[in-house]
């Protein structure tokens, strides 16, 4: 049978390999049989079986061990006559005589269990021809990858105590924080549809009321497409062309509304519509440049998002939109102000203060800033408010601002990624760009405890419940116990995440699909 090859992968030093992959799976041991040839490498697991849903794709890890190096370079495939392996392939170097390969299994296989034997081959020459094998050249490493339907429609239902997730990290606090807790040996694939981002840098996200979650997409002739998809069985309720916009934003939705804006000189409007049907209902003109935004902010009938021509913060105040007024801002990426109901508070870059601005007529209130050697202008987070009166930032480092004192409360180097989530009594924040979750105490910063985030693609995304947090990167989404501080459940898709007033997780990726996952 035919072996696929995909391409060059990586170059790796130790073990001299520049290696080339294949339509590969993922990790397991594979040996060379009774031949004493091959004994000079092993392989961890011997035999590899994945499980995902259908539609999806999992990768898997394949730990390769060595007794010797070389000291000519030698090329590597791992290859499978199937397509039950993707032709994506990662090689790493673990140390001088240890590699992890990093597989992924093909997304358009169908329900049902798929086996292959997953050829590894180390050639002086091209492996595709590998005329001039290494010793003991292939290993064989059997996989079957067993596809579930994916499809869960089961009965949903309102969880005590939660409400619409109305926008970027659910609320106007931005907390990320729903009072629940869940069962991660339930959790199953609700359904899943196709989702692409929109404009010239995108901050997707998706806002989730009565039933129907609402995010935007790319559709054909470079317009972008606002669709609300029900909860209940992820088919579509309906969907409006928004035409060719430099930068459509994601929406938010509350009371009976759709709420989203466009940005980029001209293509700058304040959008609404209606949540039944999707009508238009206004379409009022802002200012701005070409910055991407989060969904605009709702707090009752109020509703706050960016709006000026070098920054700037506007309030509507009802249901239809009607403007109020206009305050100081700055203008930079992926933010969205957040309220109190008193307050309005954005985190200002590149002066390094937090604007506090008075909700009933927008003129600034205070400003707490000081010296503070950071500076950007891609700042996409937003201020996440606490309980305990503080406002809670991370911009590269994770920082608190005592609201009663209007002083900086501490500040932390902890390479912090996006926005925070404090649910609690606690501070979780992804650190260490990207690969810890860490609990802090909100009053000093202290650590509580630290969680190791998997390997790959850096997170950057948190929301928690009462006994779990989900962080998510471009690739992975995990549940991450709050008493053990162990990853407790794995989903082969990652990007922005909510959880609606019946127990369902949404994952939003830019580029590939919004997926639905039952938390009960």
């Amino acid at each position: 049978m035919k072996s696929r090859f995909n391409g060059l992968v990586a170059s790796l030093l130790a073990f001299g390999l520049a290696a080339c992959g294949g339509g590969s799976g993922g990790g397991s041991t594979s040996t060379q049989g009774n031949n004493p040839a091959g004994n000079w490498l092993s392989f961890t697991p011997s035999t590899l079986s994945v499980t995902q849903d259908e539609g999806d794709s999992v990768s898997v890890s394949l730990i390769a061990r060595s007794s010797r190096t070389f000291a000519a370079p030698v090329n590597v495939a791992i290859t499978d006559a199937t397509g039950v392996i993707s032709n994506r392939v990662e090689i790493t170097a673990q140390s001088d005589l240890e590699y992890r390969a990093t597989l992924h299994t093909s997304g358009t296989l169908k329900a049902g269990q798929h086996a292959t034997t997953l050829e590894v081959r180390l050639c002086e020459d091209l492996p595709t021809t590998c005329a001039k094998p290494l010793p003991g050249s292939p290993w064989r490493v059997p996989l079957t990858v067993t596809v579930q339907s994916g499809t869960n429609l089961s009965a949903l239902k309102p969880v005590e105590g939660l409400g619409p997730w109305s926008t970027y990290q659910g609320n106007a606090a931005h907390t990320g924080f729903v009072p629940a807790s869940f069962d991660p040996t339930v959790f199953s694939r609700r359904w899943k549809v196709p989702s692409q981002a929109t404009g010239k840098r995108s901050y997707p996200s998706a806002a989730i009321d009565n039933g129907r979650a609402f995010f935007v997409r790319a559709i054909a002739g470079g317009h972008s497409e606002l669709v609300a998809i029900s909860e209940d069985t992820g088919e579509k309720a309906w969907s409006v062309d928004l035409g060719t916009l430099y930068q459509v934003n994601p929406p938010a939705a509350a009371n009976g509304r759709v709420y989203l804006t466009s940005t980029g000189h001209s293509d700058t409007f304040l959008w609404v519509f209606d949540q039944a049907k999707g009508t238009q209902l206004t379409k009022q003109a802002m200012i701005s440049q070409w910055p991407s935004y989060s969904a605009p902010t709702l707090l009752g009938t109020d509703l706050y998002t960016v709006s000026g021509y070098a920054g700037g913060i506007s309030r509507y105040s009802d249901a239809q939109g009607k403007f109020l007024w206009n305050g100081p801002g700055t203008a930079y990426e992926g933010w969205s102000p957040s309220t109190d109901g008193r307050f309005v508070y954005a985190y200002s870059v590149p002066d390094n203060k937090l604007r506090v601005l008075d909700v009933a007529d927008g003129r600034s209130a205070y400003t707490i800033g000081d010296p503070y050697p950071y500076s950007t202008y891609f700042f996409a987070s937003a201020v996440v408010l606490t309980d305990t009166g503080q406002a809670i930032v991370g911009a590269g480092n994770l920082m608190a601002f005592d609201l009663a004192n209007h002083t900086r409360s501490w500040t932390l180097n902890t390479e912090t990624s996006g926005t925070p989530a404090y649910g609690n009594g606690t501070i979780y924040a992804v650190g260490a760009n990207g690969r810890s979750l860490e609990a802090r105490a909100p009053a000093t910063g202290s650590l509580l405890w630290t969680a190791a985030l998997p390997e790959g693609a850096p997170f950057s995304n948190v929301i928690v419940t009462r006994n779990l947090a989900f962080a998510s990167s471009d690739a992975t989404t995990v549940a991450i116990d709050l008493n053990t501080q162990k990853v407790v459940w794995t989903y082969p898709m990652g990007g922005s995440l909510a959880i609606s007033a019946r127990g369902v997780l949404y994952v939003l990726s830019k580029t590939d699909a919004l997926a639905a996952v039952n938390l009960r």
